[in-house]
Parts: C-alpha cells; sequence; structure tokens
C-alpha cells in the first residue's frame, strides 16, 4: 500500500505533456476571452498571468496577455508579450498583425518624450512630434506591409505607409452601408469606432468587422441628432485610441412620400437625423482635426443631391443641404490640414434598397424583382451597386492619397446620373 502511495505522490511532480498542457490552458483562455470581450481587460490579464506562470512558453497566452494591456494602454508590456508570442509561434500572422499594431501605437505614446523637450518652441516641436511618429510608422510598415498585403488585411493600392493605424468614427454603422465603410476603413489599417440606435445590431456588426479585420470596434448605441450623446461618443473615441483623424457622417434614410403627405413631423426629424447630425458630428471632431492638422470628414447623402427623384421630397431637400453645409466646410478647415467630401450613393443592394423597392412595388402592384429591373436597366453599368464598391471610394476620400480632393460630391452610381457635374 506505501508503495502505491509513493508512485501516486511521484506521478504528481511528472511534467504534463504538451497536449495536457493545451488543454489545461483552454479553460482560462476561454476564460479572459469572455472578460476581454465584456471590457474586463485587467481582470482577463490577472488570469492569462496565472495560467502563464504554469505554462510560460503558450503563445496564445501570450498573445491575449498583448491584446489586454494594449486595451489597458500599457503598450510596453503588450509589445513583450506580443513579440514573445510571435517568438513561440512565428508562423501565426494574427500575432504578427498584433505586434505591428502595438508598435505603431508605442510610437505615438514615446512622442510624449520629444513633446517635453521642445515646450519652448512649439511649432518645432510638433513638427518634430509628427516627424518621428511617421518614421517610426514607415519602420514598422515596412516590416508587417507584405504579410498584411497577402492575408487582405491592407489593400496596397489605397493605403499610403504613413495611415496605418488612422482613427475612424462611422456613423450609422450597424447596417448597410455604413457597415461596408467601417469594415472597409478597419482592413485599411484604421481603428473604428461604430454607432448606431440599436444596441444588438451595433454588436452584430462589431463581430463582423472582427471576423473580417481582426479589430475590436469601439461600439456605442447613440441618436445623432442629440449632440451630448454625439460628443460623449468622440470622447469615448479619443480615450480609447488617443485621437480621432476621420469622421464619416451618416444616417438613415427618411420616409418616401410626395410632398402633399409629408408631415412637418416628417420634415423636423429627417433634419433632425441628417442634417443636425452631420452638424454633431462637424463640431465634435473638426476642433480636434485641426489641433492636429490632420483630418477627414466624409459626408453621406444620396444620388438625389444631384437629380432629385419624385416622391422623395424629404431626402432630396435636407441631403441638399447636408451638401451645402459640407462645401461651406471644405472652404473653412482646408487650410488646417482637414478635407470635407460628400459621397453620393445610387442604387446600392442594401436593406433600405430593398425596404424601398417593396414600397414601390406595392404602390405600382408589381414585385421587389420588377423594381430592381427597373432600377438596373436606368444604370449605364446595368447593374446595382455593392455596398463594398461604395465603402471604397469612402476609403480613398479618408486617405493620404486624397489630400487634394476638397470639397467635391462624387456620386457613386454607375453612371446613372446624368449631369456634367
Amino acid at each position: 500500500m506505501r508503495g502505491v502511495l509513493l508512485a501516486a505522490a511521484m506521478l504528481l511532480w511528472i511534467p504534463l505533456a504538451p497536449a495536457a498542457r493545451a488543454a489545461q490552458a483552454g479553460a482560462p483562455l476561454d476564460t479572459a476571452e469572455q472578460l476581454y470581450q465584456q471590457g474586463h481587460f485587467a481582470e482577463a490579464a490577472d488570469t492569462l498571468q496565472t495560467a502563464a506562470r504554469s505554462d510560460p512558453n503558450n503563445a496564445a497566452l501570450h498573445y491575449w496577455l498583448g491584446r489586454c494591456y494594449f486595451e489597458l494602454r500599457n503598450y510596453d508590456q503588450a509589445s513583450t508579450n506580443a513579440e514573445k508570442a510571435v517568438r513561440l509561434s512565428a508562423q501565426n500572422s494574427d500575432y504578427h498583425l498584433w505586434l505591428a499594431r502595438i508598435y505603431g501605437r508605442l510610437a505615438d505614446a514615446r512622442t510624449l518624450v520629444v513633446i517635453g523637450s521642445g515646450a519652448d518652441r512649439p511649432a518645432a516641436r510638433d513638427l518634430v512630434v509628427e516627424e518621428f511618429r511617421l518614421l517610426t510608422l514607415d519602420a514598422q510598415h515596412r516590416i508587417t506591409r507584405d504579410l498584411l498585403v497577402s492575408r487582405g488585411t491592407l489593400t496596397s493600392t489605397l493605403v499610403h505607409p504613413r495611415e496605418v493605424f488612422r482613427v475612424a468614427i462611422v456613423a450609422a454603422s450597424s447596417r448597410g452601408l455604413g457597415r461596408a465603410i467601417a469594415i472597409e476603413l478597419a482592413r485599411e489599417g484604421a481603428e473604428v469606432a461604430i454607432c448606431s440606435r440599436s444596441a444588438p445590431d451595433l454588436e452584430k456588426a462589431a463581430d463582423e468587422i472582427r471576423r473580417a479585420t481582426g479589430r475590436e470596434a469601439l461600439r456605442q448605441a447613440l441618436d445623432v441628432s442629440r449632440g451630448e450623446e454625439v460628443e460623449r461618443f468622440v470622447e469615448a473615441a479619443e480615450k480609447r485610441f488617443g485621437r480621432v483623424d476621420i469622421c464619416v457622417t451618416n444616417a438613415g434614410g427618411p420616409p418616401s412620400k410626395p410632398f402633399v403627405e409629408t408631415s412637418l413631423d416628417d420634415w423636423r426629424g429627417a433634419t433632425d437625423s441628417l442634417l443636425l447630425g452631420t452638424i454633431h458630428f462637424a463640431r465634435a471632431v473638426l476642433p480636434r482635426m485641426k489641433a492636429r492638422g490632420w483630418g477627414r470628414l466624409v459626408t453621406i447623402t444620396s444620388v438625389t443631391v444631384k437629380q432629385p427623384l419624385d416622391n422623395m421630397a424629404l431626402s432630396n431637400s435636407v441631403r441638399a443641404a447636408v451638401t451645402a453645409l459640407a462645401r461651406t466646410l471644405a472652404n473653412e478647415y482646408g487650410p488646417y490640414g482637414i478635407t470635407v467630401n460628400n459621397v453620393c450613393p445610387g442604387y446600392t443592394l442594401t436593406d433600405r434598397l430593398k425596404e424601398l423597392a417593396g414600397m414601390m412595388a406595392g404602390h405600382a402592384g408589381t414585385t421587389p424583382e420588377q423594381v430592381y429591373e427597373r432600377w438596373s436597366a436606368e444604370v449605364p453599368a446595368r447593374r446595382l451597386g455593392k455596398p463594398e464598391e461604395f465603402a471604397a471610394m469612402v476609403a480613398f476620400l479618408a486617405s493620404e492619397r486624397a489630400a487634394y480632393v476638397n470639397g467635391v460630391s462624387v456620386a457613386v452610381d454607375g453612371g446613372w446620373v446624368r449631369g456634367l457635374l
């Protein structure tokens, strides 16, 4: 009996095989990932640290530790863990992507050292800070660009080396064009903050962004017609990511009605959502962009601002006001490195277009498919647009390469608008 007990005690000291260690690490990883998704980054890091002490060569543990410390803004520790994950699992491209992302944030953090050394010469100091940041990002970019392009995470034709890790806000981004824009900007290397009225729809959109790009979007449910809610959202994005570089204003389409059936409440609702929503975002982001000397404001309207459609009095009128506002802001903020442009979608296959097709089919006594066919016949391309095609134009206007494009209204409509301008 004593021999059996001794043998059992000795077995307790035998190191676990790799497969057993992996299984043992699975539970802490699952727990930590759940805490991470809930925003409990410190608790997730504690769980992972405990697991890593008993399994120090588990790359996944160090990868998730790096992510947690990144969210806690401890970029030095984040880079230490991410580097270890890469060394332990050099073939895992996700680990390389996160390390590159942390390096980019670390470059911004280290500019604080330069700031402190030139307080008596603000202009020279700001120039040194920006050059330091860009040079660091360029070095990081050269290391990681091939990997990013090969994965399809970065589109080489649109992104300048210095644009990696821009910060973008996209309004009304839980569905349709807004969601497509958020995904495209994240693919182009931007951190994204998304908002809409519906929290459940935002969670679905954030999950889609995560699966498509590996990025964790900040999301917040709000009403864009309420200025205080917009300001809190912009502040949250700035707190999370350190700044705001790009803002895409967007809102759901107003009811489609002829003028005689449009009530004053309809007019107030459309004005609050489309025009005031744009104003609230512009008031929140433009001063921040001006202070940094770089920014992109992109408003989303409709081809109705170029060629009004029947039975769409609200969209034709209020979106035209948004376009005029964008042109005015382009004049005012152009001297500060900020561009303001307007993008006008034509017939694009979104849920909103499906609803419109159903309504028009009901009025005409036809089917939605027949409505689609009629619309397609009106477009020289002889088809309806895809959300990702529209999003690509927005991503271009948000880029450094579009620095000399300012104050324009670009139709992404397959040639539907027949006007010269």
